[in-house]
């Protein structure tokens, strides 16, 4: 009735960006950065089971991360560089029990506390409820809160900009309603879900401050809502077909812009967030013959959206709308030989993304790529 895991990682990366100067009439501005980045992590997690009706989930959650940055940048008033060697460190606490007090019922509770290095404690939670009304009838409920915590860069800086150490982190709080309906005999379900979330203490830069060089660039200041409706269609195995057709819409609003007053700032008040589409959609199928191949397809639809075109010399950032798009991917996997107790068995996988290459713009100046094609081999006992 007691399960205990432990799970450690180690993760590394090496980033660095060179921009110099450009030729005449060009920006003449040169920033260089190359940037070490190591994280330690491990969890130790409890699961009991011995109470009936009663699932209990607990553990110790450590993440200890450290930077080493070099930079060197002239923005017109003579060249400078800059060396940081920073690390933080955080610890999670975390328990949650889920009960079921009569068999239509389930009840689920939980909470974290972290203990950062830098932000100090920090507490989350969240609640969530299921109800059978009837066994082709469910309602869902849930509610909680999340946190974001600064980046390297917010909380220490770096090439000429000065990082806020005493930064919060940013918080998030959420609810959420809704209900499914099994039709067809079990093999269709229908569900519809409304969501309102709000984000407070977002991290904002600016280069208004009182003393430069010397007040941090980075505050918590801006707060936005984001509210909509999910719903979703399940085919459940009609035939050898079974298929998903999810579709989203969604109203972001800045409350408070902060440092932004123009309109052509990332934070606009009264506008909605940047790069949240209002309408999307995502169509999936999947079907198998006689268990030895297996073919799938995605389509993904998703809407316009306002976004930030940055300053490209010499035309300055702009607020732009960028269009919508729809992508189709395809994957397919055919046993060669069957897995058995003692004989491993051999697949053949591929799998094609945006296969009818779609150009289009996740983010705007950042084109996505073209079609890729990707095939492989995999084995393995059963």
């Amino acid at each position: 009735s007691l399960e205990a895991r432990l799970v450690a990682g180690r993760y590394e990366s090496d980033i660095a960006s060179d921009d110099r100067p450009d030729p005449p009439p060009g920006p003449t501005s040169l920033s260089l950065r190359d940037a070490d980045l190591g994280r330690w992590s491990a969890d130790v997690r409890l699961v009991y089971s011995g109470l009936a009706r009663t699932l209990i989930v607990g553990g110790v959650a450590l993440d200890d991360q450290a930077e080493r940055v070099a930079s060197e940048f002239d923005f017109g008033f003579g060249p400078s560089t800059d060396l940081s060697d920073t690390s933080r460190t955080n610890w999670g606490y975390y328990l949650q029990g889920t009960v079921a007090p009569v068999p239509q019922l389930r009840l689920t509770a939980g909470g974290r506390l972290d203990d950062n290095e830098r932000f100090g404690s920090h507490w989350t939670w969240r609640a969530s409820a299921l109800l059978f009304a009837t066994p082709a009838t469910r309602f869902r409920a849930a509610a909680g809160s999340g946190f974001k915590e600064p980046s390297f860069f917010e909380n220490f800086g770096g090439a000429g900009v000065i990082g806020n150490p005493d930064l919060q982190p940013e918080r998030s709080s959420s609810l959420e309603a809704g209900i499914e309906q099994d039709v067809a005999g079990g093999r269709v379900m229908l569900g519809v879900t409304g969501f309102v979330q709000r984000f407070r203490d977002l991290v904002q830069f600016t280069f208004a401050v009182p003393n430069p060089g010397v007040d941090p660039n980075y505050v918590n200041i801006a707060k936005a809502d984001a509210n909509g409706i999910e719903a979703v269609v399940d085919l459940r195995g009609i035939g050898p077909v079974a298929g998903r057709l999810a579709y989203t819409w969604l109203d972001t609003n800045v409350e408070d812009a902060g440092f932004s007053v123009g309109a052509d700032e990332e934070l606009v008040e009264g506008l909605g967030l940047i790069r949240r589409p209002e309408h999307s959609l995502s169509a999936q199928v999947a079907t198998a013959w006689r268990s030895r191949v297996q073919v799938g397809a995605v389509l993904t639809y998703v809407g316009s959206r306002d976004d930030l075109r940055f300053a490209q010399f010499p035309d300055p950032t702009r607020r732009i709308d960028l269009p919508s798009y729809v992508t189709v991917d395809l994957s397919g996997t055919v046993t060669l030989i069957p897995a058995r107790r003692r004989r491993p068995g051999l697949d053949i996988r591929g799998r094609a993304e945006n296969l009818f290459n779609q150009r289009y713009e996740q983010a705007a100046g950042f084109p996505a790529r073209g079609r890729v094609l990707l095939i492989g081999l995999s084995s393995g006992y059963r």
